[in-house]
């Protein structure tokens, strides 16, 4: 398995994964995304390739087209960057996410300028509040989303990170 910046050739297998149901549900608030969102969203990645701490890689993975997603967007808050994942059901509770999510987050502190890493999940998605909290990510405040109530977490450049650490995946392109 391997992380691989995410190119304009991948948008048909990333809808595909993105409007699978139990993606969707949290990630994407109970409906699949618009095309137009996940194109916008690649279009912002390409664009910013070439900056630290920022990007939009997905999971290779042999028994998968595609495994998996990780992104690094600009945070709303300045030096900040926000943290999201998406892992194809099949491989949940393999401790994978746990790899993408570590890997990009020590990613974003390459650039010099970037302090906290923040990541929300809704209020019930258990699975994302647990892999947050295993990354040593700190609870910030209750966030309101459309469907309910989530949470926000941070992780601060310096702060401690989950012991023992997942392995680092590699990263390619």
């Amino acid at each position: 398995m391997y992380l691989e910046h995410v190119a304009r050739a991948d948008f048909t297998d990333l809808y595909k994964l993105c409007t699978q149901p139990q993606i969707y549900r949290y990630l994407f608030d109970g409906a699949p995304p618009d095309w137009s969102y996940l194109s916008e969203r690649i279009e912002m990645a390409l664009a910013g390739a070439s900056r630290p701490g920022f990007g939009f890689w997905l999971l290779r993975h042999p028994d998968f087209p595609l495994a998996g997603a990780v992104d690094l967007a600009d945070g709303e808050i300045p030096r900040s960057r926000t943290l999201t994942w998406l892992l194809h059901p099949a491989l949940w509770g393999r401790g994978i996410a746990f790899r993408m999510a570590w890997t990009a987050l020590l990613t974003a502190f390459e650039d010099p300028e970037i302090d906290l890493v923040i990541a929300d999940a809704d209020g019930d998605n258990r699975a994302s509040r647990g892999l947050m909290e295993r990354l040593g990510m700190s609870f910030r405040r209750e966030v309101s989303f459309p469907l309910g109530p989530g949470v926000e977490y941070g992780f601060r450049r310096g702060d401690e990170g989950p012991d023992p650490a997942p392995a680092l995946l590699e990263m390619r392109g």
